[in-house]
């Protein structure tokens, strides 16, 4: 069952989470299942961020995959959409938690739209940068489909390709039409 953002719900818990720490305490320590909830609702802000560039995280993929860009023009443009979701869902969490202790709310205070068809779009995304940094220009796709549990150690800019292409570019695809 995929949750449901409620705003509301979660500037109550940023609430009580920093009250916690103001006292020394963590939310985790002090109720496990609320501060689950609140990590859940930011998982849902994060994936609403990342989610909102799929299509370019999509033609990136395919420029990579159809050998328009080399390996270091893939990593700059993918990874620098990454850090410029990560800035702006940081930025939102921030806003949040700002907004979490307003008392007369304003017109102005942030309206967040969160798409539950967004949901574990940035676990995907995290794990395709697993593997870009992964990526090493000594390996060979070779060594990387004979050795297979060395993965980790290293992976080749063709193993990434295919990875890419079988694995990533589908699933992202799969998001980007349920919108």
């Amino acid at each position: 069952m995929k949750m449901k953002f409620d705003k509301d719900k979660c500037l109550k818990l940023l609430k009580e989470r920093k009250i916690l720490q103001k006292e020394g305490k963590s939310l985790r320590d002090y109720d496990k299942a609320k501060n689950d909830e609140l990590i859940s609702y930011l998982s849902l802000v994060e994936d609403a961020i990342f989610w909102e560039s799929g299509k370019e995280y999509i033609q990136i993929l395919d420029l990579f995959v159809s050998k328009k860009i080399t390996l270091d023009q893939f990593f700059n443009q993918f990874c620098g959409l990454r850090g410029s979701n990560l800035r702006s869902a940081r930025m939102w969490k921030k806003k949040l938690e700002e907004e979490a202790f307003v008392v007369f709310p304003k017109s102005t205070e942030i309206n967040i739209q969160v798409n539950p068809k967004s949901c574990g779009f940035t676990k995907i995304i995290s794990y395709l940068h697993s593997l870009v940094a992964a990526c090493d220009p000594d390996v060979t796709l070779e060594m990387n489909l004979k050795q297979p549990e060395l993965l980790w150690y290293g992976i080749s800019e063709e193993y990434l390709r295919l990875r890419i292409e079988k694995d990533f570019l589908p699933k992202l695809e799969k998001y980007c039409k349920k919108s």
